[in-house]
């Protein structure tokens, strides 16, 4: 309902949006239905090195390893295994 809200706001209302997961069918939709067509868009990456995010749907329950056997080397070697479990809230010490 935001084309009704803007319709109530003067025009030099500035509108921002801020998010760290919009895929790119709604960062389209919200930049058509808030933001101006002059809109200045800021990308900036939080990415660390090495560091690869995945999409995976799980089978059954969320505890059954079978479900992370697609991000694992086969044949297994622990020196070069790089699937670690990670979140932004982690030390520094951990994630380098």
């Amino acid at each position: 309902m935001l084309d009704e809200l803007k319709a109530h706001l003067a025009n030099d209302v500035i509108w921002k949006v801020f998010s760290a997961t919009f895929p790119p069918h709604i960062l389209k939709t919200v930049m058509q239905k808030v933001l101006k067509p002059d809109c200045i868009k800021i990308q900036l990456t939080s990415n660390h090195l090495n560091t690869m995010y995945v999409t995976h749907q799980v089978q059954g329950s969320i505890e059954d390893p079978r479900n992370y056997e697609c991000f694992l080397q086969h044949p297994f070697d622990f020196d070069t295994q790089v699937v670690q479990h990670y979140h932004s809230g982690m030390s520094e010490k951990y994630l380098k």
